[in-house]
């Protein structure tokens, strides 16, 4: 969305599922909301456990991919690194690395994101 659109309300009907008080926009301000959350790696997780998971949601969630993992992520506040991390890695696995699961909704409104240390929800 270019930075000259007006945002402005709609006056519209509302979705029944949506409280009454919140407003609708024709040209929203935000397009995508992510939540993300990462935590210890959980070593035993594997590609059996996400069939499982999937056998829960597949209903909402029909469409399902692997994607490569995403690296870990740490914010620090007030503190500047005295050596920045490298974007250049070497690593030796003993076996392939667990991907990152994308389940999709039919209308890929929404995404659910699934891996080792992190669990994500576009």
């Amino acid at each position: 969305m270019s930075s000259n659109m007006p945002i402005t309300l709609d006056r519209g009907i509302s979705s029944p599922s949506r409280p009454g008080d919140l407003p609708d926009f024709k040209n929203p301000p935000v397009n995508e909301v992510v939540l993300s959350l990462q935590f210890a790696s959980i070593p035993a997780f594997r590609s059996a456990h996400i069939g499982l998971f999937w056998e829960k949601i597949r209903q909402e969630y029909p469409k399902v991919s692997e994607q490569p993992p995403l690296q870990a992520t740490f914010e620090t506040f007030g503190v500047i690194p005295a050596n920045p991390p490298s974007l250049f890695q070497i690593e030796t696995l003993l076996s392939p690395p667990m991907p990152r699961f994308w389940f999709e909704e039919q209308d890929g409104n929404e995404l659910l994101q699934i891996q080792q240390d992190r669990i994500i929800h576009n």
